[in-house]
């Protein structure tokens, strides 16, 4: 017993062949990739058998709002580049265009945007024996590579083969790029537009991806869908044949929803233009309101103004008046100033010369106080010589007096020597005279060389004086001893 089964937003269609199941469904509501990944966040669940869980493969796991950033990014900012008006602009933030789509999508349910879809694949039911692990990875992973080949305008974020509960299967989580928008943004993510773009209705796609996931299980197993049951088995032919009348019917179903897809898409974008204008008319009816209580408090204000303008002029009039004499009063001393600001000129231009040679002689004054204060400070330096000078001359001065009067005293004491030696020796030569001539013997010259000691000793010096006078004694008395002698021979 084989079951094929379509889930398009809601329900299965299924049709009995002989062989396993091929499963493929998909939805636009928000999955949870923690309970996808089986993340530390996720509280599992009973059909999930925890000791396999190691045994899941994430093959893709990329940030939904890096993803949109990726795709969306560059469409907003040629959006916003566009817009004149900064309320229209949208959120330039990285998740804030991604935030834009889910609210829209949980507004309209109309599935003219998807945030993202999630397509469910596997190979048999519960009570079907389930391929060896190894070999279902391989097939799950082969029809990855060979979807992402052929759908490069559904960007797969998320991939992850859950081996951990009844039937393996796989969970692919795309996010859906049509572009060619003529209105708003160049890029949004839309799955039936890139539905349109392929030419193929959502019945289609998923009879292709179940064609193409039978081929990979019949190229890894060798076995084939077949109908079973109450349906006969049909031949390629018959097969074929009924596949192009459905096929010739869906296109024409195809062709009827591309249209109504097509009218709903303007018919949003309408909606979407006139809830803008709306916003704005809205506004603008505030603004005016505003402006309307604004001109009417104005108004009254105007009033007020009015009449204190009116009393303001009439004070400005006489204000005026008074200001015109005046202004007369200063035209006559306007001139008066005139004639004292040109005498002052000339008195300023007679002052500026004579300031100009008041300055030279300044200078020159400065220049001779510099000299003089040069030559001031050598005389306080010769001054401080000639006082230190003058002080020694002064002590000299002193000192040589005092040795001058000593020397006069000296001096008067040497003549009157002098005198006394002369008149010393006036008698020592009469002394020998009378010796010679025998006037005088011995004991006389003795008696009179005492009398001529006497007065020498009331003089200074006297030690001195009588060694001298001693020394004459002793000579005398040995030339009064000769004489004797001589005059004994005679």
């Amino acid at each position: 017993m084989v079951k094929m089964t379509h889930n398009a937003e809601a329900g299965y269609g299924q049709k009995n062949v002989s062989g396993r199941s091929i499963s493929a469904r998909t939805s636009s509501k928000m999955t949870s990739i923690a309970h996808n990944n089986r993340t530390p966040e996720d509280d599992f669940g009973d059909n999930i058998d925890r000791l396999k869980t190691n045994d899941n493969v994430i093959l893709i796991s990329d940030d939904l709002e890096d993803v949109y950033h990726e795709l969306f990014h560059e469409s907003v900012l040629n959006y916003n580049a566009k817009q004149k008006r900064e309320d229209r602009k949208k959120s330039e933030e990285k998740g804030g265009y991604l935030k834009e789509v889910k609210e829209q999508w949980n507004k309209s349910k109309t599935g003219t945007v998807d945030p993202q879809r999630e397509f469910i694949v596997q190979f048999g039911r519960k009570q079907d024996e389930p391929f060896p692990e190894e070999l279902s990875n391989t097939m799950f992973k082969e029809y990855l590579d060979d979807f992402q080949e052929r759908y490069t305008d559904l960007r797969v974020y998320n991939a992850v083969i859950h081996n951990d509960e009844a039937t393996p299967h796989m969970h692919v989580n795309f996010v859906p790029v049509a572009d060619g928008y003529t209105r708003g943004l160049e890029k949004r993510p839309s799955f039936s537009r890139v539905l349109k773009k392929h030419d193929v209705s959502f019945t289609e796609f998923f009879e292709e991806e179940k064609d193409k996931l039978a081929e990979i299980m019949k190229e890894h197993t060798g076995e084939e869908r077949k109908e079973v049951g109450s349906h006969k088995y049909l031949k390629p032919a018959q097969y074929r044949e009924m596949m192009s009348e459905a096929n010739e019917k869906r296109r024409e179903a195809v062709t009827r929803n591309v249209a109504s897809f097509t009218r709903r898409e303007e018919l949003d974008n309408r909606e979407s233009i006139l809830n803008d204008k709306d916003v704005d008319l809205k506004r603008k009816a505030q603004n005016i309101k505003y402006v309307i209580n604004d001109v009417q408090q104005r108004e009254k204000g105007v009033s007020i103004k009015e009449k204190t303008l009116n009393e303001r002029e009439s004070a400005l009039q006489v204000r005026e008046n008074k200001l015109l004499e005046r202004e007369n009063n200063v035209s006559d001393k306007a001139e008066r100033l005139n004639e004292q600001q040109n005498t002052l000129n000339v008195q300023k231009t007679a002052i500026d010369a004579r300031e100009a040679e008041i300055k030279v002689k300044d200078r020159k004054a400065d220049d001779k106080l510099s000299e003089a204060s040069e030559k001031d400070k050598n005389a306080d330096e010769k001054l401080k010589q000639a006082k230190e000078y003058k002080d020694d001359g002064i002590f000299k001065l002193a000192e040589n007096e005092k040795r001058l009067a000593e020397i006069r005293k000296e001096s008067e004491e040497l003549r009157k020597l002098k005198e006394s030696f002369k008149q010393f020796g006036d008698k020592i030569y009469d002394l020998v005279d009378k010796i010679r001539k025998g006037e005088i013997g011995k004991r006389g010259a003795k008696r009179v060389t005492n009398e001529l000691k006497t007065p020498l000793d009331t003089q200074e010096n006297l030690d001195h004086n009588n060694q001298i006078l001693d020394e004459f004694n002793d000579g005398f008395l040995e030339l009064v001893k000769r004489t004797e002698g001589q005059e004994m021979q005679q």
